[in-house]
């Protein structure tokens, strides 16, 4: 959660995050990091699986499984309800999680349509587990940002964790993300 990171950081209790939400703390360093994007995924044993590309009436007769904290839409959901209604549908919530690998769990199971970002299951496409669905003109994705405490000057770890950081940005081409692929937050 962001602001637990963001308060984490002031209290001095981790030096560096990477995180997909902009703090408006004063205190806080916030470095553009990278473009990190979201896949729509099933299970490989999904009906849409099989589909070239899905439609997004296809999209309202299916369950999402999203990310989120408590009951709010994070901006990626948002993103993606207001899509989906620009194209005269309604995306229908099914379930909601905290945690990624449990959100990648439910997608395994065959519980509906999830949304995280390629780099977290890029092993699971690989193997043939989750298929990643392509829907006309729908591009999700969303900037990260790496963020410290201003002033504050880094132990060695860290300060050699953020040399790492910035140095895999500039081995990535112009016009491709670090994770080769295309897709945002929820």
């Amino acid at each position: 959660d962001a602001l637990m990171l963001e308060r984490l950081l002031l209290k001095q209790s981790i030096e560096l995050a990477v995180t997909t939400h902009v703090t408006k703390s004063s205190q806080l360093v916030v470095q553009p990091f990278r473009r990190e994007k979201l896949a729509l995924l099933v299970s490989c044993r999904h009906p849409l699986a099989y589909l070239k590309e899905v439609s997004v009436q296809h999209l309202a007769r299916t369950p999402f499984i999203v990310r989120s904290s408590g009951a709010r839409d994070g901006n990626t959901v948002k993103k993606l309800k207001a899509f989906a209604e620009e194209n005269g549908v309604t995306i229908n919530v099914g379930m909601r999680f905290e945690s990624p690998s449990a959100l990648k769990a439910a997608i395994l199971k065959n519980m509906g349509i999830g949304m995280l970002y390629e780099d977290v299951v890029k092993y699971n496409i690989q193997r043939g587990e989750l298929k990643v669905i392509k829907v006309k003109n729908l591009k999700l994705e969303n900037q990260s940002y790496i963020v410290y405490l201003q002033g504050r000057r880094l132990s060695a770890p860290a300060a050699e964790f953020l040399r790492l950081l910035i140095s895999s940005q500039a081995a990535v081409p112009k016009n491709h993300d670090a994770s080769g692929s295309e897709m945002d937050d929820s």
